[in-house]
């Protein structure tokens, strides 16, 4: 089999300098158009990520995680609308591409594993026909013959046992565990320098959920690839993580080093999240706490009071969290922990 390289500059983005952020994220507003009214998804979201990092991105359900995703990809369609903001993958601002253009960079460069596998194939047509299509598209001039190679190395790679064979099933052949390893195979098809993984293991036992997890840590490892992981458990971030982000209502409250936030959480969003998770090590509680309360409403009306967002599930709310949301307090002079919190230096020295 021929070597087949990716000729990433078809796609439309120059080479940058090594010290270049491979994504930013600057001021994104995402809103929707419903009978309720306008819903804001996501206030103000900015982040920049360096080259083979892992940004673990972690929310309750409606926190904005997929939006943002779906954002980063340009995928964002009616009634969704992308309000303001830029999104710069290595210096290239892909909110301003066209259809043409954008579809080069997606899954070219930038690939996505979502939630749901199964919704991802087409039912109708075997797995490695999808698979091998997908190659032939982001691999100028490769036949189906070493296209098809190509799959069967890709099955292997992310250990699908009898690779040869299993491209001939069907996606309702497929388990769980192995139909998400089909669409991992899938996205590694073009040697992406980015993978938004939006909660690759949900509705996975825990033992398979390790297993992805672990292929995912070993190939970006192997391949250098820069990694967002999008889940709503903090144990899979506090061992496959090196930051941390934390969405609630559509604005990131906590953001920093996975170390920094574990040990010094400083918003009480984030508190309530770690106290709420079971413990393995340490002393065990009798009953796991909870978060009071449900997450607020984000129609456009109900935005016009510059509130703190977890204003009505704080138990340390002030008069000040009444009137005025948060600016960022960063607890570090790096500037790589910050909160949006009134009280986030004294969180930050007080002990879980």
């Amino acid at each position: 089999m021929k070597s087949i390289e990716t000729n990433h500059q078809d796609a439309g983005v120059k080479e940058t300098p090594a010290d270049t952020p491979i994504l930013q994220v600057k001021g994104l507003t995402v809103r929707f158009y419903t009978r309720r009214g306008i819903i804001q998804a996501l206030r103000g979201i900015s982040f920049e990520m360096k080259k083979e990092q892992v940004l673990g991105i972690v929310g309750e359900s409606g926190s904005g995680k997929s939006v943002l995703a779906l954002s980063i990809l340009n995928l964002i369609e009616k009634p969704g609308e992308v309000l303001s903001g830029q999104i710069f993958f290595k210096g290239l601002d892909l909110l301003k591409l066209d259809k043409k253009e954008t579809n080069k960079i997606r899954g070219s460069r930038i690939s996505m594993i979502f939630s749901d596998p199964m919704s991802a194939f087409d039912p109708t047509l075997t797995v490695g026909s999808q698979i091998i299509e997908t190659i032939q598209r982001h691999h100028k001039g490769i036949g189906r013959k070493d296209a098809t190679k190509m799959a069967v190395e890709l099955f292997r790679k992310v250990r699908i046992p009898s690779p040869r064979r299993r491209l001939e099933e069907y996606p309702a052949m497929f388990s769980g565990g192995m139909i998400q390893r089909a669409m991992i195979a899938d996205a590694l098809s073009s040697n992406p320098e980015l993978i938004v993984a939006d909660n690759p293991t949900q509705a996975l036992d825990v033992t398979i959920q390790q297993q992805i997890l672990e292929l995912l840590a070993e190939l970006k490892r192997r391949q250098g690839t820069t990694l967002i992981l999008i889940t709503n458990s903090l144990p899979i971030l506090a061992r496959y993580a090196d930051e941390i982000m934390v969405l609630y209502a559509g604005v990131i409250v906590e953001h920093g080093e996975r170390q920094e936030v574990f040990s010094k959480p400083s918003h009480p969003y984030t508190r309530g999240l770690i106290d709420s998770t079971p413990k393995i090590k340490g002393q065990r509680l009798k009953r796991l706490k909870t978060i009071e309360g449900f997450t607020p409403s984000r129609v456009e009306t109900d935005l016009q009071n510059p509130k703190c967002v977890f204003l009505d599930r704080c138990g340390l709310a002030m008069e000040i969290c009444r009137k005025s949301m948060p600016e960022p307090v960063f607890l570090r002079d790096t500037g790589l922990h910050y909160s949006k919190c009134f009280l986030a230096s004294e969180l930050n020295q007080k002990p879980l």
